[in-house]
């Protein structure tokens, strides 16, 4: 959908418009967080209408309507869950230790007393209560520990340091536009604060530790290398910036391997 949805900010068709809504379809049908992809899609689109000369442009609102079609038909099933009262996301009951509740909003966001805590591992009842750490560890370690320490301690440091850069390069789209003008930067900054807002909620309804963890997240992914890129090319690094960033990104892949293999073989 974030790739679509650019080839239609491109250049919108009716072909791009049915592939969005069939995209749109299975997303609704797979996962209820699909929803997300609205607000990107909603901001591509008024950056569209606010381009085009003729804003009643019959093919353009036949778009719209096919794209919102593929929504209502692919969401259809989880509205009628939430509808009706469905259980989507079931209490882990036999996971008492998850819970949350005891720490207070103030210390979930700003205590990072566990900083220096590389795993979040609830197999040994080793949680994370900080949102933002929860975040770091699980997307790169799950919710367990893993063998060869020395490593893990360089993947932890590596991923503080890449959220570092993520996050400056982030505040570079309100800078530097990576289209034809900033209807692409504006639905990257709705999508980002559509994820944070979707992802609170759940952890703050659902006060478990589960509800923190990083694949609630994940579409972070993808948006943060397309706005690190157009940071770095916004700013034109030398080539010695360059060649330690790709070094930086190599030794990360090398020690997730290592880490890895030591964990499911003994060296």
């Amino acid at each position: 959908i974030l790739y679509k949805g650019y080839l239609w900010y491109k250049n919108d068709t009716l072909k791009k418009a049915f592939e969005i809504a069939g995209l749109l379809f299975v997303a609704g049908m797979v996962k209820f967080s699909g929803l997300m992809m609205i607000v990107y899609l909603g901001i591509l689109g008024l950056g569209i209408l606010f381009n085009k000369d003729k804003k009643l442009d019959a093919k353009l609102w036949g778009e719209f309507f096919i794209i919102g079609l593929g929504f209502v038909l692919g969401f259809a099933w989880g509205i009628f869950l939430l509808y009706f009262g469905f259980a989507i996301v079931p209490p882990p009951n036999e996971n008492f230790y998850q819970v949350m509740s005891s720490y207070t909003i103030f210390e979930r966001l700003f205590d990072f007393s566990n900083i220096g805590v590389i795993f979040a591992d609830i197999r040994n009842n080793a949680i994370e209560p900080n949102v933002w750490l929860s975040l770091i560890k699980t997307s790169i370690f799950g919710e367990w520990s893993w063998k060869n320490k020395l490593f893990s301690a360089i993947l932890y440091g590596q991923t503080i340091l890449f959220t570092i850069f993520f996050i400056y390069s982030f505040l570079y789209l309100l800078k530097y536009k990576m289209g034809r003008d900033f209807g692409l930067n504006l639905a990257f900054i709705s999508l980002v604060i559509a994820v944070f807002i979707s992802w609170a909620l759940f952890w703050i309804r659902f006060p478990y530790f589960c509800s923190t963890e990083f694949r609630y997240v994940v579409i972070l992914v993808p948006l943060s290398f397309l706005w690190g890129v157009n940071c770095m090319a916004q700013k034109n690094l030398p080539k010695w910036a360059n060649v330690t960033l790709a070094s930086f990104f190599v030794l990360f892949v090398v020690a997730k391997t290592i880490v890895f293999v030591s964990t499911i073989q003994q060296f």
